[in-house]
């Protein structure tokens, strides 16, 4: 299913072969071989098996970049296998570090994260990306981003934070279930967003500026 291996499988002595990170593998990457916990096939890096082992006996030792690790999966993913993973973890078919919950939000920490205390802000209703999510909807997740945001300020001693949202493939998009990165911010370097820029050409801007005002007027 998988073909080139973003991590490598570590297993400590204190697997008891439970199987649980076999049964929840969407990779299929472990077996349980002798009474333990082996990788035996490609890992995606997923990071599922440290979260569901509940004597936090794996430990993924990437072989990537893992800053770099959503862009670079986007490409390798089997179609949907990661079809809703945010609505399993709302339902509890899957582990999640849970930061908050209400009654339409949740929010849990990123398993790939870019820095500590990243974390997704989720609707409790499937919406695929904001441009799908109605306004009200919108409103409540960024309401409950900038509490994670506040909090990272005051429990993490972050120095700022990134809040951001990608909406579908082109633009980053990996789960296709709206979702808010809350990112902690320690350093400036850890984290760059770098972009080539773009030069309009004359009159261009005069353009897009006036085709924006049409829609939005509208």
């Amino acid at each position: 299913m998988f073909h080139e291996t973003l991590a490598l499988v570590k297993v400590s002595d204190e697997c008891d072969g439970c199987g649980r990170c076999v049964e929840l593998c969407p990779f299929n990457s472990i077996s349980i071989l002798n009474g333990k916990a082996h990788q035996t096939a490609p890992c995606a890096l997923c990071g599922i098996c440290e979260i569901v082992c509940p004597l936090n006996a794996i430990e993924l030792v990437p072989l990537v970049n893992v800053k770099s690790f959503s862009s670079i999966t986007l490409q390798r993913l089997p179609d949907g296998i990661m079809e809703c993973v945010f609505c399993k973890i709302i339902k509890g078919e899957l582990p999640a570090r849970i930061v908050y919950e209400d009654e339409d939000v949740i929010a849990f920490l990123d398993i790939n994260p870019v820095a500590p205390g990243h974390t997704l802000v989720v609707p409790k209703k499937h919406y695929k990306n904001i441009l799908d999510a109605p306004e009200e909807v919108v409103a409540k997740v960024f309401t409950v981003a900038k509490k994670i945001a506040e909090a990272s300020i005051k429990a993490l001693q972050a120095k700022g934070v990134n809040v951001l949202t990608n909406a579908e493939e082109v633009a980053g998009q990996v789960v296709m279930h709206f979702h808010v990165h809350v990112i902690p911010r320690y350093d400036k370097n850890e984290l760059k967003f770098e972009y080539p820029g773009y030069k309009y050409k004359e009159g261009e801007a005069d353009e897009v500026a006036k085709r924006l005002r049409k829609v939005l007027n509208a």
